[in-house]
Order: C-alpha cells, then structure tokens, then sequence
C-alpha cells in the first residue's frame, strides 16, 4: 500500500516531467493536484457526518442513524426560497405534511429541486482527476515508441546545463550524436513508408496529445455544470453574486445547506410518510471547491487551446518554424549564412520532429545548453548545405550545357 509521502512524491514528479511542456502540465499535473485535494476535502466531510437531519423525540438511535443514510443515499430535496416554504410547509392547513404527495406537490410549487449529486462529489472528483491523466498516459505510449530514449535524453541536456559542462566536451558529444540519431531515424514504424511521415511521427503525436487535452478540458467543463447546476454554464457567477447579496445567509441554489428528505416511499415501515428537514453540511466545502474548479477549468480550457492552436501552426508553416530557429540560432551569437540556408536547415535536418525536440528541450533543460547544441548542429550541417546547393548549381549548368549543344547541332 501507497504511503502518504510516496503518494506526495508521485504527484510532484508529474510536474517535473521532462517530455510535457508548461500547457500540458496544467491538465496532467496542477489540474490532477487541486482534484485530489479537493477529493480528500470531500472525503474527509464525508466521514464525518456528511449529513444530519432533524427526528422525533421519540425515536430511538439506531432509527435516528438509518434515517440519516436513507437521507443520504437517496437523496433530498433543496427549495431557493426556504424560510417562505417552511412558513407555508408548517402553518397551511391544506397541507398534510405526513402525506407523501402533499409534500412533493408543495416542494414543486416553491421550486424545489432534486439534489441528486451530494453523495457522489468524491468519486467524481476522482473521475475527473483520471481524465485529466488519459492524454499524458497516451503521450508517454507515443514517447515510448521512439527508437531511442527522448526523457533520459532530455534529464542529459538539463544536468549538463546545471552543471555548467560545455557542448565540447565528451558529454557534448554524445547528446549531439543522440540528436542526430533522433533527427534521422525519429521512429521505428515499417507502417508509414514515406520519410517526410516518418520524420513527424513525434509532431503528430504531439498534435493528438494536445487535442486530447482541449477536448477533456472542454468536456470537464460541460460535465460539472450537469453534475452541479444542471446544465447552466453561468452557475459559478450567479453563485458569487447570489453570495454578495444575500450575506451573511448562505445562498441556496446551487449548494443549499438546508433540504427535505422524503421517506414517503417506505411503506412497509413504521417510519414511512415522514418528511424531515436536513443539514447538507459538506455543500460548505462543496461550493468553494466547485467554485475553484469551475474558474481553473475555464483557464485551462484558454490555455489548451491556446496550446493547440500554437503546435498546429508551428507544424503546418514552415516559415514560422524557421523563424524560430533563426531566433534561437542567434541568441548571443551572430550566424554566416543563416538567411540563405535556414529554410534548408529547417525542412531538411531538423524537420519537425527535431523541432519538437528542441522546444522542450528549451523549456526543460535550459536554454545555454539547448542553443548550444542547436548551433553545433547548424555549424555542421550548413556545409553539408552549400555542397549540395554546389552540386544543384554544377547539375543544373551541365543540363543547360546538353541543351545548349544539341540546339547547335541541330
């Protein structure tokens, strides 16, 4: 079994994962922490008498206990305005409130609603923080089916740039041997036979991850306000207005403290027909929490798609790409010949998976190094470049001469 600190080390390490970026990690890692929190603040409530209603003298304990979770397992009945209902509920005489139907006729005229999500809040928190984990599971599959270790790579590049150790050494040597390995064999996949597939297998994957992550937050999103507010998306600000103004009372909409609980339904049972008012007291801790999720869900939402959009235009413009590169080749540098090769450099040795490489690379383990590498690769694929355009010229020359020859024969 889990202890505490291993459960605390396991969460922390999803945010110092090398293979995420700073978007990925508000779904998989922060979004995963507020959810288990919020799930062992639910826990905790429910443990200790989630819910307490109002008896008889002259019922004894164990009824008193089985009425209780009756209540809570079935559930109860909220109404916004419940002062007037139980003025009305107490003092009208054409009502019976030992009559199952007198009571669910009076609870639908002052607008009562059905509670129906009270003791299920801590296993859909779980749910939820399961599903804000489904895409990082996915994207360590897509990692994991690269022909050769991305993470330890990337932990490579970062202890060399903690550690102050220079691209030239032997170190240097053998992350730039690794890139390059990266850079022309990105996958071991004999399913896609085109190369310029093969070589953005990792973009791609990437791509998906990133969809996944803006279709969760989405559906997280539509998912708690059915769950809490059935349907209304605008909940969470009629609940902080509805707080303003009806303080220091508590507003009963969404997270009423005060509920009906009807046992209408026990017939067979002495304690049927017996209508009994509730404390919901873990709808304190569940306002705030939801409160909480609903705005970090909306800003997670804004920054995964933001996140997505970003990874398809880098991927679909290759201007775009180059520009980047050119920005980080320079980064305290000057470079010869950048604008004539850099299109070349871009399409042809880093493609895009390289490119993907080395923006975490930028973000996870420091940009000295990371640019280093980046211009240690450009100083020697760049003669590689001018010999082949050298080649193109001679070729090009030598077609022009074979034409040029037979119109002069002819």
């Amino acid at each position: 079994m889990l202890t505490l600190p291993e459960i605390i080390k396991d969460l922390t390490a999803l945010a110092n994962d090398v293979i995420d970026d700073r978007y990925d990690r508000l779904s998989c890692a922060y979004s995963v922490w507020i959810l288990m929190f919020a799930m062992v603040a639910a826990t905790s409530a429910v443990y200790d008498k989630p819910i307490q209603c109002y008896h008889k003298l002259d019922h004894p304990e164990n009824w008193v206990q089985g009425l209780n979770n009756i209540c809570y397992a079935n559930g109860t009945y909220a109404i916004p305005n419940f002062d007037i209902f139980f003025k009305a509920f107490t003092e009208s005489a054409n009502y019976d409130y030992q009559r199952n139907e007198d009571i669910l006729k009076l609870i639908e005229e002052y607008d009562g609603f059905s509670i129906d999500y009270y003791q299920w809040i801590p296993y859909v928190l779980l749910l939820q923080s399961f599903c804000y984990f489904i895409p990082k599971i996915i994207w360590k599959v897509i990692v994991s089916s690269m022909s050769f270790d991305l993470r330890s790579l990337l932990n490579k590049v970062g202890e060399m740039n903690k550690l102050g150790a220079q691209i030239t050494d032997e170190q240097g040597d053998g992350v730039i041997a690794h890139i390059y390995n990266f850079l022309e064999y990105s996958i071991d996949l004999q399913l896609f036979s085109k190369e310029s597939i093969k070589n953005s297998m990792f973009a791609m994957g990437q791509i998906l991850v990133k969809l996944l992550y803006l279709i969760n937050a989405f559906g997280q999103f539509y998912f708690m306000n059915f769950f809490v507010a059935n349907g209304n998306h605008l909940w969470a600000f009629e609940h902080l207005m509805d707080l303003f103004i009806l303080y220091p009372n508590p507003p009963q909409k969404y997270f009423p403290y005060n509920a009906i609980c009807n046992t209408g339904y026990f017939k067979e049972t002495y304690i049927s027909n017996i209508n009994i008012q509730c404390v919901l007291s873990m709808n304190m801790i569940n306002a705030y929490i939801y409160l909480v999720l609903y705005f970090w869900t909306v800003f997670v939402i804004v920054m995964s798609f933001y996140s997505c959009t970003k990874t398809l235009i880098y991927f679909c413009n290759a201007e775009i790409r180059r520009n980047t590169l050119t920005k980080w080749l320079r980064y305290n540098n000057s470079i010869k010949g950048i604008n004539k090769h850099s299109l070349s450099f871009t399409k042809d040795v880093i493609k895009h998976d390289g490119f993907v490489l080395f923006s975490l690379m930028k973000q996870n383990s420091g940009k000295r190094v990371t640019f280093a590498v980046l211009k240690k690769i450009w100083e020697t694929s760049v003669e590689g470049l001018n010999d082949e355009i050298n080649k193109n010229i001679t070729d090009t020359c030598k077609k022009e001469a074979k034409i040029v020859k037979r119109k002069v024969k002819v």
